[in-house]
Formats: C-alpha cells, sequence, structure tokens
C-alpha cells in the first residue's frame, strides 16, 4: 500500500506525528486534543460583551 508502518511513520489514523503540530502550543508530536499545555487563552479567547 505504500504506507511505511514502522516507528518513525504514519500512525493507525495515518499522520506522521513527527510532521503534526499542535494548535495549542505549536510543539510538533501530538494533536491540540493530547496537549498537556495549558489552553493558550489568546488563541481561543471568546469574545465577551
Amino acid at each position: 500500500t505504500g504506507r511505511n508502518l514502522g516507528a518513525n511513520g504514519p500512525t493507525s489514523m495515518g499522520f506522521d506525528m513527527n510532521k503534526v503540530e499542535c494548535y495549542n502550543c505549536h510543539r510538533k508530536g501530538h494533536f491540540a486534543r493530547e496537549c498537556r499545555s495549558p489552553k493558550d487563552s489568546r488563541r481561543t479567547a471568546v469574545a465577551e460583551p
């Protein structure tokens, strides 16, 4: 199938974790939903009246 499922290859989800960048902390290797850093309130701030 051409997919590399080795240690550094894409996960079963099809993402190469070496290239994935977290939207929360902007570090590579994990998704924002897996991020252990506090939520970046500046980026996700809700406009309050």
